[in-house]
């Protein structure tokens, strides 16, 4: 036990060793690049194409658009000056309405999806704008090229695309269909509220040189579901803990626990942090495995009470087939319940009638699409009445603060023989292996949302 303790120990050090030394390095290598690109253009006219490429590296796409926008806005072919920069960025990094008369009705989302997608020429007048249709694809470029915010200064890093495109799946019925532009702005703005702030802090650190926090957290150990676009994602998603959130820790996984559900309430209620919760339902029809993923966050600790607790910013989620976050609404606060004896969810009045309810007989356990507490809506597909739970995994929500506080200290060693106390009721094919993988290894998946296409079986 003392050898696979170190063991674990000893990867979870090196991890986070590992990304503390990628974050200082993005930061110097930020402010290097900033500083650099000034002396050199400090006596110049402007900043040619190239120069964009440069600022932008974990997405010089994005830059060469960004740069013909702007040469387009300012009349200048090849050479963007100094006083239109400015003028732009303006919106983009200050709180307060910009005076310039081309921007001035302009949001930041607006702006910047504007930029990804082209479309200099719509600038004239709101009137055109509303007029602006946008494929699927448009549709995804967008949304990935906001996504990829979060690897600012990473040189060369693919993205995973799996929950854009169920994001973006949710409002086309088809990959042939169109979506107005004002209807993705209005999602955008409803739906992923930390998005306006994400672009301010992005910018800020692109051109004046501030110092920016990690949008994503570390995550301790390998997740069956986490990437870091979806960390992102739901941080722009969710006015939650995940925001300042340093670190993610594995409290419970059904793949490398044997404690079944026992185990996993009493490392919920050891913790005293607040949690992230994933699932997957599984099912195999006409020799087809079809899978569901959903979730939900609480900002407390839990509480085992048998009486509803949390706050209005808990909130719950569908991430595939289709990524929907459906957030506290008016009226009843029955965020959270917890009885251990019998199981714990969200929503629903009395522990009854929840929107996601696990229980203590796993195979008793669903999602309902109304309640009086969440927005209503289907977490899976309304077909399902009991889910057949492949895999859960509970997470940790750490911050800095945390970190300093002995009594907030996770410390989970997946081996330990004291967790793995078998409980009554198994989750299926336990594989405690996989948490002992590289964080390289990559999960054969599809790369499309759409739920009618054939899904293969997670290796």
């Amino acid at each position: 036990m003392g050898v696979e303790r170190i063991r674990y120990h000893w990867l979870l050090i090196k991890q986070n060793i590992k990304h503390l030394i990628i974050s200082s390095t993005i930061i110097v290598n930020q402010a290097a690049s900033n500083l650099k690109e000034y002396l050199r253009t400090r006596d110049a006219k402007g900043l040619n194409q190239k120069s964009f490429e440069d600022i932008f590296c974990e997405n010089p796409t994005y830059g060469i658009k960004l740069f013909r926008f702007l040469e387009a806005y300012s009349g200048s072919p090849g050479l963007i000056k100094k006083e239109p920069l400015f003028e732009f960025l303006e919106l983009l990094v200050k709180d307060v309405q910009t005076n310039i008369p081309t921007f001035k009705n302009l949001e930041r989302f607006e702006l910047v999806s504007l930029i990804s997608l082209q479309d200099s020429k719509f600038l004239t007048t709101k009137e055109e704008l509303a007029q602006l249709q946008l494929t699927y694809l448009d549709t995804i470029g967008v949304i990935k090229d906001l996504i990829k915010m979060h690897q600012i200064g990473k040189k060369a890093v693919s993205t995973n695309e799996r929950y854009i495109k169920t994001l973006v799946d949710m409002l086309y019925k088809n990959e042939a269909g169109s979506f107005s532009w004002v209807s993705l702005v209005d999602f955008v703005t409803k739906q992923m509220p930390g998005t306006k702030e994400a672009i301010k802090l992005y910018f800020q650190a692109k051109f004046m040189g501030k110092q920016i926090n990690n949008f994503i957290p570390v995550v301790n150990t390998p997740s069956y579901f986490l990437t870091d676009e979806l960390c992102f994602q739901l941080f722009l998603s969710t006015n939650s803990v995940l925001k300042n959130c340093s670190q993610l820790s594995l409290l419970y996984s059904s793949v490398a626990h044997q404690g079944g559900f026992n185990q996993m309430i009493q490392a919920m209620k050891d913790s005293k942090l607040p949690t992230l919760l994933l699932v997957q339902h599984e099912e195999t029809y006409d020799q087809k495995v079809k899978q569901q993923t959903f979730g939900a966050i609480t900002n407390l600790k839990w509480y085992d009470t048998q009486q509803y607790f949390g706050t209005k910013d808990d909130c719950i989620f569908s991430l595939y087939p289709y990524y929907k976050i459906f957030k506290a609404k008016k009226g009843e606060q029955n965020y959270c319940y917890l009885d251990s004896q019998k199981g714990f969810g969200f929503g629903g009045k009395n522990g009854e009638g929840c929107r996601i309810w696990i229980d203590k007989n796993i195979e008793n356990s669903y999602c309902n699409q109304f309640d009086d507490t969440y927005e209503n809506g289907p977490i899976v597909l309304p077909y399902v009445k009991k889910l057949k739970i492949k895999i859960i995994e509970i997470w940790a929500i750490q911050h800095p603060a945390d970190d300093m506080d002995d009594n907030t200290e996770v410390v989970v060693d997946l081996k330990d023989p004291l967790l793995q106390q078998p409980d009554e009721v198994q989750f299926p094919d336990s594989n405690a292996d996989y948490y002992w993988v590289g964080q390289d290894q990559k999960i054969d998946e599809k790369n499309s949302g759409y739920y009618w296409e054939v899904q293969s079986e997670t290796k």
